[in-house]
């Protein structure tokens, strides 16, 4: 069915020119508006989840750090874990110059591994260093996240304001409506 946006030549009502909005052409506008603020709401919950989900992975990498600089380095087993959960805040986090810095950190950090034979550690130093950088990134994580939640509010106060918008509309062609019908039966 095609919806016609505005109101024919010969439509007869008393709102009568061309180019009249019709109800069903408002309708439409108003649910293709809510629609895009929708999926634009949608995208900002997804960056949010993957803000908290590569936020998470970061402070675990973090506390594994922080391990290695109370226990005075780090075993191979320790930085391997380290690097699985960097890579895992990696895949987490949208493209952007924080998933770049934490892809910088992880190459870092691997080659900050020194090799003993099979045996990788990484020695006390190395470890508070480390920890101060992803303290940092971490922090950096959490700024974005709350801007991109202040994004994620407007588009809320947008959407409510389109809400109301649209029934006021709605019931302004309900009042028309019924001033019409009462001056007809008059």
């Amino acid at each position: 069915m095609m919806i016609n946006g505005t109101s024919p030549p010969n439509a007869s009502s008393d709102i009568n020119f061309t180019g009249a909005l019709t109800p069903d052409a408002l309708m439409l506008y108003c649910r293709s508006r809510l629609g895009d603020l929708d999926d634009k709401m949608d995208d900002q919950f997804e960056k949010q989840k993957a803000y908290r989900d590569g936020t998470a992975a970061l402070n675990r990498a973090h506390g594994l750090v922080a391990d290695g600089v109370r226990a005075g380095g780090m075993s191979d087993q320790q930085g391997e874990a380290v690097v699985n959960e960097l890579n895992l805040a990696i895949e987490a986090l949208p493209d952007g110059p924080q998933k770049k810095d934490i892809i910088a950190q992880r190459d870092f950090f691997t080659n900050e591994m020194k090799n003993d034979g099979d045996a990788i550690s990484v020695d006390k130093a190395a470890c508070e260093g480390y920890a101060k950088s992803l303290d940092n990134l971490s922090k950096d994580l959490g700024t974005s996240a709350e801007l991109d939640m202040m994004t994620l509010q407007s588009l809320m106060s947008q959407r409510q304001t389109a809400i109301q918008i649209s029934t006021n509309l709605i019931q302004s062609l309900g009042e028309s409506s019924k001033t019409i019908a009462q001056k007809i039966g008059a």
